[in-house]
């Protein structure tokens, strides 16, 4: 076995504190009509907190959040029930002829399904930063492995300033401040 042969695995058992992750807005929610209302409801709701714009900001995060999981669950539901109601409708056309009812229904599941489909692509992208990928590819395995490996990319272990080397997130904070400070 040579050198090529040997495959260096290097395990490390901790965990590194980068401090809160950062809020990143997704453009695809204001294609929902109840986002801005939310944003508008929410930040005026809160009232005059005089030049407390952090404050409110983090606020609004929190509830931004919040009601993107909620909404992101309602619309896998919504594609798994507009799919099943679909293949019902598929089912029963085999046996008999469909009447102008079931017919209107499954136009409007067909469009319902892609206009959910084409927003939770929407949002994919936006994550995975990739200017090339086209409308209407429902791969979300590669966009979610797309996403992981440019975050992976962007991950900054260790920096140097002014010759001094930085491992320590907390230090590596403390010495970019203190740079741009000076």
């Amino acid at each position: 076995m040579g050198f090529w042969g040997i495959i260096p695995v290097l395990l490390v058992n901790e965990s590194i504190d980068w401090g809160p992750r950062p809020f990143k807005f997704v453009n695809a929610w204001f294609k929902k009509k109840d986002c801005m209302s939310l944003i508008e409801r929410e930040w005026f709701g809160m009232g005059c907190l005089r030049r407390k714009i952090a404050i409110k900001l983090r606020k609004l995060k929190g509830v931004l959040k919040k009601w993107n999981v909620e909404d992101g669950n309602m619309l896998e539901n919504r594609i798994i029930e507009s799919e099943s109601r679909i293949k019902e409708i598929d089912e029963a056309s085999e046996k008999r002829k469909l009447t102008v009812k079931e017919l209107e229904e499954l136009k409007y599941l067909n469009t319902e399904l892609w206009e959910s489909i084409r927003f939770k692509e929407s949002i994919w992208r936006q994550k995975s930063r990739m200017t090339w990928l086209k409308e209407g590819d429902a791969n979300s395995a590669f966009f979610y492995r797309a996403v992981k490996i440019k975050a992976k990319r962007k991950m900054v272990f260790s920096l140097r300033i002014r010759g001094r080397c930085f491992k320590d997130p907390k230090e590596m904070k403390e010495g970019l401040f203190n740079y741009f400070k000076n």
